[in-house]
């Protein structure tokens, strides 16, 4: 099996372990995620031969490998994991769908910059209960809502029932050790996009809870990343989502909204992250995750964020909030990613700007009541096509302005 997404990490070991079944299923652990795969084929009698230090230049085992063990028998994740794992190790759990997953293998090229950047900003700050490692639990193309029987989706609300997903979700952790996870980590794809918000709060909040009595964790806390999809920026399906993303957090115990997505590139499918945004999205992530977690972190943890504001005529003021790290929002002129709406009808704005802690938007008419006022409504599309005009923030490590809604009188 030669899979790109095991390629080492610089100072890391590259625990790999492979186990065949007599139906072709191999189980592989390493080098800090768990994955199942297809076998190439299934043993048969001619399976005599085994290559270890690769045979071309670009083999990623090359002339680096330490020990080799056998077993005589199949072994499952919780087996290979004991003896390819040290004792003392230290885990954050990536959940979700494929832009979770994608963190591990982005599209282009199957490279893993998103857990190389996660683990390396671990290694900043948590140094005393040994290896660190971001776990890969996330299904490709998964749902957080199923009912079919067998799909590929996390949990159904109307019977409680909890899907494959969650037995990947299960494997993973006890293979690497419950007592050794500290955090888990959200990011939804856009198989979910029809749900209203309270129907995707209500299963997220089940999932969760599930998922906490699993590990026998109440506490630990839950974080996730604002779901920032290419798609049709009116569209409410992307705004429905974040709504519940941020009604979650704000309601329930220990959980935590990441920064938003936010300067990002896409791959060549033009749906999920390049590999090189997946590595920053992921260090922000990372860095907020382990201020939670008790450590000591350099750099701003939480984005700019707007709660109320004031209008004149067709001048609306919003004052921002700016988190400790971040002094004040650039760019200052042709600001994107704000949107007004006076019911259901969207005002057009003719000029976003900043200044001296305020965005202040102007509509083309004055509107004579009261208006919505968004930022990060659908899902940004046409925003991130433009990043360099996005509000963000002006800190060592630059953070995107939280998406928001408030109402303006």
């Amino acid at each position: 099996q030669n899979n790109d997404v095991y390629m080492p990490i610089r100072n890391k070991r590259m625990a790999c372990a492979i186990s065949w079944r007599t139906e072709g299923s191999i189980v592989v652990a390493g080098p800090m995620s768990y994955q199942e795969e297809s076998a190439i084929r299934t043993p048969t009698a001619d399976f005599n031969r085994i290559y270890f230090g690769g045979r071309a230049t670009n083999d990623h085992l090359g002339g680096w490998i330490k020990t080799v063990k056998f077993y005589d028998h199949y072994k499952d994740h919780d087996t290979l994991a004991a003896d390819m794992l040290p004792s003392s190790r230290y885990g954050v759990v990536s959940i979700g769908q494929s832009n979770a997953h994608g963190r591990f293998r982005a599209t282009d090229g199957k490279q893993n910059g998103g857990e190389v950047a996660g683990v390396a900003e671990m290694d900043r700050y948590q140094t005393t209960s040994g290896e660190n490692w971001y776990l890969d639990c996330a299904t490709d193309g998964s749902a957080l809502i199923g009912s079919t029987p067998g799909g590929n989706w996390w949990i159904n609300p109307a019977t409680g029932e909890l899907g494959k997903c969650f037995e990947k979700f299960k494997k993973t952790c006890e293979a690497f050790g419950i007592a050794n996870i500290h955090a888990l980590h959200w990011d939804q794809g856009a198989s979910d996009i029809n749900s209203t918000p309270a129907e995707y709060k209500a299963a997220l909040i089940m999932l969760v809870a599930a998922m906490r009595s699993f590990l026998g964790q109440p506490n630990i806390p839950f974080f996730i990343s604002p779901i920032a999809r290419r798609g049709d920026i009116t569209s409410n399906n992307y705004n429905n989502i974040k709504q519940a993303q941020r009604e979650f957090c704000a309601e329930q115990p220990n959980a935590y909204l990441l920064p938003p997505q936010d300067n990002v590139t896409f791959g060549s499918d033009n749906t999920h992250l390049s590999n090189t945004s997946y590595g920053e999205m992921t260090r922000n992530a990372m860095r907020k995750i382990m201020k939670v977690l008790g450590y000591t972190v350099t750099g701003a943890v939480d984005a700019p964020t707007f709660t109320s504001g004031s209008r004149s005529g067709a001048v609306i003021t919003i004052p921002i909030t700016f988190p400790t790290g971040i002094t004040a929002i650039t760019p200052t002129s042709a600001i994107s990613g704000f949107r007004v709406f006076q019911g259901a009808s969207e005002k057009t704005i003719s000029a976003c700007t900043y200044a001296s802690g305020n965005i202040t938007i102007t509509l083309s008419t004055d509107p004579g009541g009261a208006v919505q006022v968004w930022f990060g409504y659908g899902s940004m599309y046409a925003e991130l096509a433009t990043a360099a005009n996005l509000a963000r923030g002006n800190g060592t490590n630059a953070l995107g302005l939280q998406h928001n809604v408030i109402t303006v009188a």
